[in-house]
């Protein structure tokens, strides 16, 4: 996960390196699976994530890719019952549980927020289709989940503007000594909302430049033997596969 978003930051970076002219202020999120209990079937798996992707597509259009690389929703679900009704004829199961969504940082572990709804569903053939209908009927624009969603995004907004000189320092240090694409991710964990990230922007710029040069001298270092060796296939194999990006 580090490494997907760190690829969608420098795609942000080299397609429009001023980031804060072409994209809202907004945080996104992705979807990230919950633990859950033995009733949650594959099949019902499926359902929650498309909730929850309904839900961040209603509520975080025009987010950044960047930011829904680093921060998700997490869904629990937990069964409080399950039974059995009887209509007559045949009976109807009906299951009830609580569903919470919590907006977490997939870089950091931090939960920035989090919403519980109790939920119910019902079905006349199953368990798993009362589950399935429990969570088909969650309301994308139930005011507790859009209120969730802001105060995720004010926490993390928040939290990041304020840490944001101490994550830099930490970079900074980092990529002294060498570490480059432990800088990045540092420096990837800052939203795009945050003022300061004009400047954050040229930082991991500046050390991805700086990382990728590494690796291409590197490799500049073993077609010099393979060439010694006059090893010419093998030598330009290696120079193909240099980062195009590389100042070298």
């Amino acid at each position: 996960m580090k490494r997907l978003f760190i690829f969608n930051i420098l795609l942000l970076l080299i397609f429009g390196v001023n980031a804060q002219e072409t994209i809202q202020s907004r945080i996104g999120f992705s979807y990230t699976p919950g633990n859950y209990p033995p009733e949650i079937t594959e099949s019902v798996a499926r359902t929650l994530e498309n909730k929850v992707n309904q839900i961040i597509s209603r509520s975080c259009a025009g987010a950044s890719i960047a930011s829904s690389a680093a921060f998700a929703i997490r869904p629990e679900i937990t069964i409080t019952s399950s039974d059995v009704v009887s209509t007559g004829m045949r009976g109807v199961y009906v299951t009830r549980g609580e569903l919470t969504l919590f907006a977490v940082g997939l870089l950091d572990n931090n939960t920035y927020s989090s919403v519980r709804i109790a939920i119910e569903g019902s079905a006349s053939n199953s368990q798993d289709a009362a589950i399935n209908q429990m969570i088909a009927r969650v309301n994308i624009t139930d005011v507790r989940i859009v209120r969730f969603i802001q105060t995720a995004q004010q926490q993390i907004e928040q939290f990041f503007a304020k840490n944001t000189p101490i994550l830099m320092q930490k970079a900074e240090t980092l990529a002294k000594k060498g570490q480059y694409e432990q800088a990045v991710a540092v420096l990837s964990l800052i939203p795009e909302s945050v003022d300061s990230y004009p400047t954050v922007a040229t930082r991991i710029s500046e050390y991805y430049t700086a990382q990728i040069d590494l690796e291409a001298t590197a490799q500049m270092h073993e077609v010099d033997v393979l060439l010694v060796k006059k090893k010419k296939n093998e030598a330009l194999d290696i120079l193909t596969e240099i980062n195009p990006l590389s100042t070298l």
